[in-house]
């Protein structure tokens, strides 16, 4: 993804008691219009209301996978991936048995799936037991983060936790996340620290949609150290801030 103008998307699909469940990966285009912070609000519902039948067994397995270590149903599909990743010819055979591309891949598949594992590993109360944290934060060379806490009972020692995992993620380039409906939140200091590590970050995208937020100003001073920062989105509608 590190030379596309638009980074590739990696959707995952499962079955849950005779029913699909998909995890998308970022919001659907129709679903979102950023100019509207309702049609926002209601694309981090749908979201959150399509995937959180997804099987948490199946989160857990992502968040350890080894995609070196894997079987494919067709061999040369393996080979073909495996020597991708390694940047070596695609007919290489066998492929490499151990390459940095494949942890840094590893990393970042597992990446993915704790951003989908979080809220509800949180709401399981096994989101340590699981090693979601510690799965989000290996993946150094992630470059964009979404996260979804819609409605997700989020505390500020929740946020806090949350923050202290994605400090080390210094490459990103794009960071959206929706804290919408979560009343019990009430400070973002811990998130501007957070975000002031993110020193390539180009787009910023945060929703506070009625939440309890009664202070901005960690993440105004944030701000600051994000020279290269090309877009922020904020939405502080129905907060306490907006109230006042």
């Amino acid at each position: 993804n590190s030379d596309r103008e638009e980074p590739l998307l990696l959707d995952v699909a499962t079955c849950n008691l005779g029913r699909g469940v998909v995890l998308c990966d970022g919001l659907p285009e129709g679903d979102r219009d950023e100019r509207r912070p309702e049609d926002m609000t209601a694309a981090w519902r749908t979201k959150q209301n399509n995937e959180k039948e997804f099987d948490i067994e199946v989160l857990k397995s992502g968040l350890t996978l080894q995609l070196d270590k894997a079987q494919a149903s067709n061999e040369d599909d393996r080979v073909h991936i495996l020597n991708s990743i390694a940047c070596q010819p695609l007919e290489q055979r066998p492929p490499l048995a151990a390459h940095p591309k494949y942890e840094e891949v590893n990393q970042l598949l597992s990446a993915r799936f704790a951003m989908a594992a979080w809220v509800k590993a949180k709401e399981c109360g096994r989101l340590n037991d699981l090693g979601v944290p510690a799965a989000l934060s290996r993946a150094t060379s992630l470059n964009d983060l979404l996260m979804n806490f819609y409605s997700a009972k989020l505390s500020d020692s929740d946020l806090e936790a949350f923050c202290k995992a994605i400090e080390p993620l210094g490459n990103l380039r794009t960071c959206t996340m929706s804290f919408t409906m979560n009343r019990e939140l009430t400070s973002a200091a811990a998130l501007g620290k957070a975000i002031s590590n993110f020193k390539l970050l180009e787009i910023l995208r945060m929703n506070f949609h009625s939440t309890g937020l009664e202070d901005i100003s960690g993440l105004a001073t944030c701000m600051q150290e994000l020279a290269g920062l090309k877009t922020l989105v904020l939405d502080l509608s129905h907060t306490r801030i907006s109230a006042c």
